[in-house]
């Protein structure tokens, strides 16, 4: 992480006017991006994002532009692998499935946030605070038609889509 900060930085040096930029800190604690890959019954994609698909389980709506990183030594060989670059998509608007935030192999699993079931390319736009925060409330709600009914996140989605998606549609 630290070769993508200082790859990020040495790119934004190389514009015009940002010569005498400064880095002043960097913490020592870093974020990824992504870690785990789980998945759910249902995994989005770019291509989900990239045509606006609407689901009959769509729980989250947001509109923002995708933007992909990756390392510059991928494309040219020649480059530093601390070099990062980025791929910005405009989109309108994209929607995530209910089905994309419970696991298809543990029965009482959600995922909510950054470990929501997606390609590393579609989780370009919905790695968002914005975005993760509507899939939690999601999942809560899903939580709650769980614990009311005695059932499974699987179960919501195959026996009770119509009355959790009434729940979530009357709260937002």
């Amino acid at each position: 992480m630290l070769k993508a900060i200082y790859g990020s930085f040495y790119n934004e040096k190389q514009k015009p006017g940002t010569e005498h930029l400064k880095l002043e800190w960097v913490s020592y604690l870093l974020g990824k991006r992504e870690s785990r890959r789980l998945t759910g019954d249902y995994i989005y994609t770019f291509i989900d994002m990239r045509e606006s698909h609407s689901f009959p389980d769509s729980v989250v709506v947001e509109e923002r532009e995708v933007d992909v990183h990756y390392r510059q030594d991928l494309i040219d060989s020649g480059k530093p692998d601390f070099l990062t670059d980025a791929m910005f998509y405009p989109v309108k608007r994209y929607y995530i499935p209910y089905r994309s935030l419970y696991s298809k192999n543990i029965s009482n699993l959600f995922m909510a946030g950054r470990c929501f079931s997606c390609s590393h390319v579609g989780l370009g736009g919905p790695r968002v605070m914005r975005t993760t925060g509507q899939m939690g409330a999601a999942v809560g709600y899903a939580a709650s038609v769980c614990h009311r009914l005695g059932c499974t996140p699987k179960d919501v989605y195959q026996e009770h889509l119509d009355e959790y998606m009434e729940l979530v549609l009357t709260a937002n």
